[in-house]
């Protein structure tokens, strides 16, 4: 019976896509949130201008370690853009709620005309390499890698598009924990990783980030590995999406303590 513990040797081929990937993710290393409280505080109006959404999976180690991500991600393993959009309405309904802010739906977004301009110039590599790594989008929602090639000019000149006082770019990943057996049967906890870089038009400094919001973990999962059936059982997908949530609680809560200590 596979395991389900999610390690991937930073020597394989895996190893070495998840190194770059992170390696583009973790632009500054921090172990808390990073606010400037004097700036967030003439912020109200908010867009989400990058996302993604990233399920980690088992890679065997081997020179066959990226065409099996690939054909994971083909085979529907990994999150689709549908779920990426789940994603970002769940984070914009919290973080509206917890900060007060108006934070643009998603359609205002993608249909801005500016918008869709910076989109088509930088969806190049950088996405492509994170869609094979994993990384889920929602349609016309720039992967979070490529909102950080973002000079400040055109942050500014699409926040005064947008008409909002900021824009942010947020990344998550969730990952299974260490799975315990008994014969056939497994369960299966899940836990997410949010990370956040947000920007005013004063300054190329982000105002907002945090490279680790680390959620809870949920409660167990159970699954059942029969002969000649396979792996059947309880449907991953609610704890996965609870994973998330408590990711963006845990962001939120690491937000409103950097800013009393910035206070």
């Amino acid at each position: 019976m596979p395991h389900k513990q999610q390690i991937t040797s930073p020597n394989s081929a895996a190893g070495h896509l998840r190194l770059g990937l992170l390696a583009c993710l973790a632009l500054s290393i921090g172990c808390s949130a990073s606010v400037n409280v004097k700036r967030l505080g003439q912020v109200n109006r908010v867009a989400i201008i990058g996302y993604s959404l990233q399920k980690e999976t088992k890679d065997d180690d081997g020179m066959m370690a990226l065409v099996k991500v690939a054909q994971k991600a083909a085979s529907g393993d990994f999150f689709g853009s549908g779920q990426a959009a789940y994603g970002y309405a769940l984070l914009r309904r919290d973080m509206a709620k917890d900060t007060g802010w108006v934070i643009l739906p998603q359609e205002e977004v993608k249909n801005n005309e500016v918008y869709k301009k910076l989109l088509e110039k930088h969806s190049g590599a950088m996405s492509a390499l994170a869609k094979v790594g994993g990384q889920a989008t929602p349609e016309g929602i720039l992967n979070p890698n490529a909102a950080h090639g973002l000079s400040g000019e055109e942050r500014r000149q699409l926040m005064a598009s947008l008409k909002v006082d900021a824009v942010m770019y947020v990344g998550s990943r969730i990952t299974p924990l260490e799975s315990f057996s008994l014969g056939p049967v497994e369960w299966t906890r899940y836990k997410s990783m949010a990370w956040i870089y947000a920007y005013d038009g004063q300054s190329n400094d982000a105002i907002w980030q945090d490279n680790g919001a680390n959620g809870e973990s949920t409660k167990s999962i159970v699954t059942y590995d029969l002969p000649h059936v396979g792996e059947v059982g309880e449907d991953p997908e609610p704890m996965l999406m609870k994973a998330l949530e408590l990711s963006y609680k845990a962001l939120m809560r690491r937000y409103q303590e950097a800013k009393k200590k910035g206070s």
